[in-house]
């Protein structure tokens, strides 16, 4: 209750001091999204014993932008993230999932100096091309954001940025064991092209406690450069696009041979790339159809000294791999998602979709059934409807089926199709 009244009081300062100098332009805009989920099996064991889970998710969200002037703006976004059904008897909030916090703050300069570098510093949302790399998970009850600044430019034809963003700073005035992100992004309006480079760095010195004996990693948890592109293009009625990272750097490791423990540094080196073209037909209806594939490296020589497996970074996961989420983490197996999708319009302010995910690992895992070498995950089928036709609101449904294989379930017989679906009501001020 307390961080609600100090976020009015902040919200009431802003908007007043607007008034008060007269200069800055001051607008407020808001949102309230209601999503009802249903899960037939919750914790994944493709078994009949599974009990349907039903969630309902309340996102709110408040916007306060000041133009300073022409060259200088400053945004505020206060969120409530909670869950229906955490209040105590006295109506106040009181789980971990009910949230109210700063979401984002930040202000923006366009230009230091005349046709200068423009500067963006304080707590913002990164979205990077279609978000396969950095992404706001928008998604999500609560989202992504970062602490960091982004110095940019832009030139017309194409425009730079160059970030400095912190995940972790431990305050430790003896030794550097912060994470921090330095990355560079250019944009190449005329062929529309994204090219970046990101080195993650996490500097923390790990504590391993093996029997008695507590042992210091001499090694950084992370070095890992991220090399990447993606591109987008359209042909009259044929669209396509693609992403491509290759990972490299190190990691550090911990090994335990008889009684001898110790860390050392491991090489990276892994990718990933996605690929999508689809076509879009004439008519009243739009109907596209399209073909993907969506594919990340995975280990598969535990005894080489190199890292192959790609991790996702920090990417809208909800997009890609699945509307069920069960491919969001980063495996050592990597994975394969050969998808097919359609839409169409079928009446104004209508659009209905459908994907067909067909998944496998990047390399052999050992099934736990029979131990049998396989690379068989199981497909997933995601079927939606929106409609932009109710006055002042947004609304989506959308229903999901997942199939697995008998090897992936890892109890011999529990493959039962499992089911998600889900309502979503967005209105905006």
């Amino acid at each position: 209750m307390k961080k609600i009244l100090i976020l009015i009081i902040l919200a009431m300062i802003v908007l007043c001091a607007g008034q008060a100098f007269g200069d800055p332009e001051i607008k407020t805009s808001g949102q309230i999204r209601l999503r009802c989920e249903f899960d037939n099996d919750p914790n994944n064991s493709f078994g009949t014993a599974a009990t349907t889970v039903h969630t309902t998710f309340l996102r709110t969200r408040f916007n306060v932008d000041a133009t300073i002037n022409k060259n200088t703006s400053a945004y505020i976004q206060f969120q409530d993230s909670r869950k229906f059904g955490t209040l105590n008897s006295s109506g106040i909030g009181v789980d971990a999932d009910d949230k109210v916090y700063l979401h984002q703050a930040y202000f923006k300069i366009n230009q230091l100096w005349e046709n200068g570098i423009g500067l963006k510093a304080g707590r913002f949302e990164v979205n990077l091309g279609n978000q396969r790399v950095f992404g706001a998970v928008g998604w999500h009850n609560e989202g992504r954001t970062w602490d960091g600044m982004e110095l940019f430019f832009e030139g017309g034809e194409f425009a730079v940025s160059g970030y400095m963003l912190r995940p972790r700073d431990d305050f430790d005035d003896s030794a550097s064991t912060d994470f921090d992100i330095f990355g560079v992004n250019a944009k190449i309006n005329q062929l529309n092209l994204e090219l970046f480079a990101f080195l993650e760095k996490d500097a923390a010195k790990a504590v391993l406690i093996n029997g008695g004996d507590t042992l210091t990693s001499p090694h950084d948890a992370l070095e890992r450069i991220n090399l990447g592109l993606y591109t987008h293009r359209s042909f009259d009625q044929f669209d396509f696009a693609l992403n491509a990272v290759y990972q490299m750097g190190k990691h550090r490791i911990w090994t335990v041979i008889a009684s001898d423990t110790g860390s050392f540094e491991e090489d990276i080196a892994a990718m990933m790339f996605t690929f999508e073209a689809g076509y879009t037909f004439e008519g009243d209806m739009n109907p596209r159809l399209a073909v993907g594939i969506d594919y990340s490296s995975g280990e598969d020589d535990f005894f080489d000294n190199k890292f192959k497996a790609y991790n996702n970074l920090y990417y809208t996961g909800h997009k890609f791999r699945g509307y069920m989420d069960y491919f969001l983490a980063s495996k050592r197996t990597g994975l394969m998602d050969l998808m097919f999708r359609a839409k169409l319009n079928p009446f104004e302010g209508w659009t209905v979709k459908g994907d067909l995910h067909m998944f496998s690992t990047a390399v052999d895992y050992a099934s736990e059934v029979d131990g049998s070498m396989t690379k068989d995950i199981g497909m997933e089928l995601d079927f939606s409807i929106a409609t932009k036709n109710i006055s002042g609101a947004k609304w989506v449904t959308g229903l999901s089926l997942f199939m697995p294989k008998d090897a992936y379930t890892e109890i011999d017989g529990n493959e039962d199709m499992t089911m998600w679906a889900y309502s979503m009501f967005t209105v905006g001020f």
